[in-house]
């Protein structure tokens, strides 16, 4: 996503927020079935814990937490990418 490229390179808060809202697109367009459903959702639980990181809204890593969770649920048990998503989950429970 480019506009969290560019977040990290300015740490413009409104970069963020529009790749929030473009995750959230692409989530929210992805057939149930599709097998990028899992790596959408966990961009979208890295960018909202992102803002998490910048505001400390606790909203924001609740949400990141069940997005993360989700992304594990759709993940195949025999996916390499799996454990990743497993750590990002195990990651934002830790904060």
């Amino acid at each position: 996503m480019l506009n969290d490229k560019r977040y990290e390179r300015t740490g413009k808060m409104e970069d963020l927020e529009e790749a929030i809202q473009v995750a959230r697109q692409a989530v929210d367009v992805t057939p149930e079935d599709h097998p990028d459903l899992a790596e959408r959702l966990n961009n979208l639980g890295n960018r909202l814990e992102s803002r998490y990181e910048r505001t400390g809204k606790v909203e924001d890593l609740e949400e990141a937490i069940r997005v993360a969770r989700q992304a594990v649920d759709v993940t195949p048990k025999d996916h390499p990418d799996l454990a990743g998503r497993l750590n990002n989950l195990g990651t934002k429970l830790s904060r």
